[in-house]
């Protein structure tokens, strides 16, 4: 099943129970950078990336891979020690 990034982002921020603020305070990045890949459907690319998967406790190739629906897998979670 095919699902668009900004989809994935709004499943899994809602398991947080996180506003677009809340996830990028957790990930270290500016609110408008968050929230531009979420409205605007933009993927994260390079370190923003790797932020926003550990924030989501998810895998870089799960979040950027638009095969893997919600919810992610097993093998799809991860916990980042901070």
């Amino acid at each position: 099943m095919v699902i668009e990034i900004t989809e994935k982002f709004r499943h899994l921020r809602a398991e947080k129970g996180w506003n677009r603020s809340e996830v990028a305070r957790q990930a270290d990045l500016p609110i408008s950078t968050y929230q531009a890949y979420e409205k605007l459907n933009r993927k994260p690319k390079g370190e923003a990336a790797i932020k926003i998967a550990r924030a989501f406790g998810v895998t870089l190739d799960y979040l950027l891979d638009d095969e893997r629906g919600y919810p992610p897998g097993p093998l799809d979670r991860v916990s980042y020690v901070r």
